[in-house]
């Protein structure tokens, strides 16, 4: 048989179970030969590989072929050798088959997949990790070897462009602790496949480890899409954080009876494993695998927490037990059946739901809505290291260091002790200035749009303690003392007034954009609701550089386009909550804005006069010189930001509708900060780098739990208003609540509102009797 047009053969044994859900060849699929294994891999016929032959009895010998060598060889010649072979292309080497650091690409990612004592324990576990392997990738092998003792999956990774892919060291060596992560959550163990010249069994070859017993070797196409470098990326990411989150830490045991905590955002968690108690399934098995698949759905989905998702295995172990023991059809009970071993329900329901896509795992819990238990949005910034940063009040969220990068974040740190503003209201509004002075000189693009770096926060802060004036006059007021640009205004009043001021910012050929803070922004939300008033339409397309333009007749017609706007809004939580969360978010208004929640971190009775270090950090920052033109993302910076754009699209999914309106454009406020960051950076070179993109991350996902924070359900809007009657008056039926708001609000809006709270387990329900139909008494949940 040669290896490139030797006659193929059907499998008759050889190992292979029936069924595709294994991810293994069914029976009677015919083997492929080698040089079809390389034709699937787009391998060209001058690149070299690495071999290594071993005679029976004699030594090991590496070399190297070329693809187009290799496929005229015949095999036969190597009939008593064992034959192993590199994907990878490496560079010509004096002898030997070359070594890790003589490889010139990867071009896929495979495992090592043996089955025997202290490997994994049957073909189904192997099937098991293919299968989660290639959930987690979103494709099946390119082919699948079997060498003999077990198979060797693998998989063809591109860029996106068809060309060929980005993958590292570094790539690999994730991807190899990815395997086996996943092989020992199947009761076994993988090979490592941390080396890039790593080789593995030829197909068609015989494998001679046992002589007394040889083994050939075959290889199936299996037909998989290839796959990119983020996928494997992400692949490796996303099973670190769930398996981190997913360890279970209970005994073997478990048959004493266990309270539930109650999550406090997800009513639905609450209710299913409280039914655990009262149901009475027909079948017992089935009933609790179906209940451990949900359970482990909701500890992915941020639903429930570990302490919660803990004890419900208990109570399903225990209600599992008693089940076992019913007199009509009792059976023994052993609690491995549900947790503490390989094929238990619980290792088996994680084990599948890690390779679920979100839809599947929405789907499998009735696809309801909750507010996630975490604090953090995203685990982005998980992984990057925490630096010095200046104090804040304890009462605020947290934001991840790493916002303040650069000579902002170095002033902003330099004038903490001596201030009584919020290290972030300084940090944002210093940003929006600096992007506003470097105005349309610098952008980057995102597929077809062009994003400059104009981004508009919304200081949220208390009248009386949100010092949200003192962040103004250490921010925008003392940049503003260095640098006449950018031109600096207040009084929005009107779409036309607006595009006039843009009008007059344009013609006068200043470079740098028009920069409008209003310290009541509550004023202007009142004006957008005015009949007739353009204001928040031109606002809205103003933050998309649209052109701006009223169909005013005659001489009253205005327009413009080439401009560069950015806007500082102070507003209190109050207010937000009332206007800009009810009335605007709706509109994709609010979305356009940054909310940013501060306290002041101390009392400061006299201010002290800015120290030199300060001075010069102020002059730094409004006369920096800045690459002007077109920013590319680098390698890392890219990978980081669609990591993060994978698990803020997840959050995005949990979120109550008010909050995800809110922060739905954090996509291009992310881009455009990190704009901001790297034009600020002297050694940038057009480039937008890693530690620029995790800063604007940092910012954006501070951001979002603002929004959470002030909108998520119950803290604004009618639903708000509804928790607030409810908490005052103790308990209320649905009747009354129409009469306590005067009938102004439609049947419609106010089951939406109930079913809202109900869903956040925020309030509780019950039926009572009545003369007639029986009646629905409201309570506040304890808080």
């Amino acid at each position: 048989m040669t290896a490139g047009n030797g006659a193929a053969t059907d499998h008759d044994g050889g190992g292979v179970t029936d069924g595709a859900d294994s991810m293994l060849p069914p029976k009677g699929q015919s083997s492929a030969t080698f040089g079809e294994c390389l034709d699937a891999l787009g391998l060209h016929a001058h690149e070299l590989l690495s071999l290594g032959v071993k005679p029976k009895g004699g030594g090991f010998e590496g070399f190297q072929m070329t693809v187009r060598e290799l496929k005229e060889f015949d095999l036969a010649q190597w009939a008593e050798c064992d034959v192993w072979a590199g994907l990878q292309p490496m560079r010509p080497v004096e002898s030997g088959r070359g070594s890790a650091k003589d490889v010139v690409q990867l071009v896929a990612v495979y495992a090592d997949l043996d089955i025997g004592p202290g490997k994994l324990p049957d073909e189904e576990a192997v099937g098991g990790v293919i299968g989660t392997l290639s959930g987690m990738l979103g494709s099946r092998p390119t082919y699948v070897t079997f060498s003999g003792h077990g198979y060797q999956p693998v998989w063809l990774v591109k860029a996106e462009n068809g060309e060929r892919s980005e993958l590292t060291d570094e790539d690999l060596t994730g991807w190899g602790k990815l395997v086996k992560q996943v092989a020992k959550e199947q009761g076994g163990s993988a090979d490592s496949v941390f080396d890039a010249a790593r080789i593995l069994r030829v197909p068609g070859t015989t494998n001679w480890k046992d002589p007394s017993r040889p083994m050939q070797t075959k290889a199936w196409l299996l037909g998989g899409e290839p796959v990119s470098a983020a996928n494997v990326r992400h692949a490796v990411a996303t099973h670190a954080v769930l398996a981190s989150r997913m360890k279970t830490t209970f005994s073997d045991a478990p048959n004493a009876s266990a309270h539930t905590g109650q999550p406090a955002s997800c009513s639905y968690a609450r209710s299913m494993v409280d039914g655990w108690r009262s149901d009475e399934p027909t079948e017992r098995h089935p009933w609790a695998t179906r209940n451990g698949l949900k359970l482990a759905c909701l500890l992915r989905l941020g639903c429930i927490d570990e302490k919660f998702y803990s004890s419900a295995v208990e109570v399903l172990a225990e209600r599992m037990e008693q089940l076992c023991a019913r007199e009509e059809d009792a059976r023994a009970f052993d609690p491995v059946e549900v947790v503490g071993a390989k094929s238990s329900i619980v290792e088996t329901a994680n084990a599948k739901v890690a390779a679920m896509n979100y839809e599947e795992v929405l789907g499998a819990v009735g696809r309801h809505r909750h507010s996630p238990n975490t604090t953090a949005w995203t685990p982005a910034l998980v992984r990057v290291p925490q630096v010095e940063a200046p104090h804040r009040a304890q009462r605020m969220p947290t934001i991840h260091s790493a916002a303040y990068h650069g000579p902002v974040g170095e002033y902003v740190r330099a004038i903490a002790g001596d201030t009584e503003s919020d290290p972030v209201a300084v940090l944002a509004q210093a940003l929006a200035w600096a992007g506003c002075r470097v105005g349309r000189r610098a952008f980057v693009r995102h597929g077809s749009a062009t994003h400059y770096p104009a981004v508009w926060p919304l200081i949220v802060g208390r009248t009386s303690t949100g010092r949200k004036g003192s962040s103004e006059q250490d921010s925008l007021t003392a940049l503003s003392a260095h640098s006449a640009q950018p031109r600096r205004r207040s009084g929005l009043t009107s779409g036309e007034g607006l595009i006039d001021a843009l009008t007059e910012q344009v013609e006068s050929e200043d470079a740098s954009g028009l920069l409008v803070v209003e310290s009541e922004w509550e004023g202007v939300t009142s004006r957008t609701r005015r009949e007739g008033n353009s204001l928040s339409p031109v606002l809205r397309d103003a933050y998309d550089f649209k052109p701006l333009a009223t169909m005013n007749a005659g001489e009253n017609a205005r327009s413009v386009e080439g401009y560069m706007l950015t806007v500082v809004g102070h507003i209190t939580p109050e207010a937000f909550r009332q206007g800009m969360g009810v009335h605007e978010g709706s509109g994709g208004f609010l979305n356009r804005f940054l909310p940013l929640l501060v306290h002041r971190p101390r009392t400061v009775s006299w201010p002290a006069d800015p120290t030199e270090e300060a001075k010069v950090l102020l002059k730094r920052i409004a006369t920096a010189d800045f690459c002007a033109g077109e920013y590319r993302l680098s390698a890392e910076a890219k990978q980081f930001y669609m990591d993060w754009y994978d698990a803020y699209n997840f959050a995005l999914e949990g979120e109550s509708e008010r909050v995800a309106m809110g922060v739905a454009r954090a996509v291009p406020n992310v881009l455009r900060l990190s704009l901001i960051y790297a034009s600020l950076d002297p050694h940038s070179e057009n480039t937008i780098a890693l530690c620029h993109m995790q800063a604007a991350v940092a910012l954006v996902e501070y951001s979002c739990i603002t929004v959470r924070t002030l909108l998520a359900p119950g803290k604004a809007g009618l639903d708000g208003r509804v928790l607030a009657a409810l908490r005052e008056k103790g308990e209320m039926t649905r009747e009354q609540l129409g009469s306590h708001f005067n009938r102004h609000q439609s049947a419609v809006d106010l089951d939406n509102a109930l079913a809202l709270l109900a869903n956040a387990g925020l309030i509780e329900q019950e039926k009572v009797p009545t003369k007639g139909r029986s009646a629905s008494v409201y309570r506040a949940a304890a808080r």
